[in-house]
């Protein structure tokens, strides 16, 4: 998914990823990824971001996700849902939720996403 994100758009990605199979139960694999295909599409869709890296490593028993780029960030507070339907990162919240994790953003305006 992250070299065909790369390869369709404007956006060069790098990927970290660790050996993770085996880590999550089957059915919350499909969870996961779709957290990181919402990741990446935010990042084609909304950052106009030259580059972006999205990391993914094990820690003990479970994962951890950094999605970063060098886009234009946003401020907290000025999103809106998308009257299309899309989950976004209500979605991303939800679904880490379901598993007791948590999504932390780290932006700032003309600086990127983390």
């Amino acid at each position: 998914m992250i070299e065909t994100a790369g390869a369709s758009g404007s956006t060069r990605f790098f990927a970290e990823i660790d050996d993770i199979d085996g880590v999550l139960p089957q059915n919350d694999e499909i969870n996961f990824y779709r957290i990181v295909q919402e990741c990446v599409y935010n990042i084609l869709k909304h950052s106009e971001a030259a580059q972006a890296t999205i990391s993914i490593r094990r820690n003990g028993r479970g994962l951890t996700l950094i999605a970063r780029d060098n886009g234009r960030g946003f401020t907290p507070g000025t999103t809106r849902i998308s009257p299309v339907g899309g989950f976004g990162l209500i979605g991303v919240s939800e679904r880490a939720t379901y598993w007791g994790a948590a999504q932390r953003l780290s932006r700032r305006p003309g600086a990127g996403q983390r």
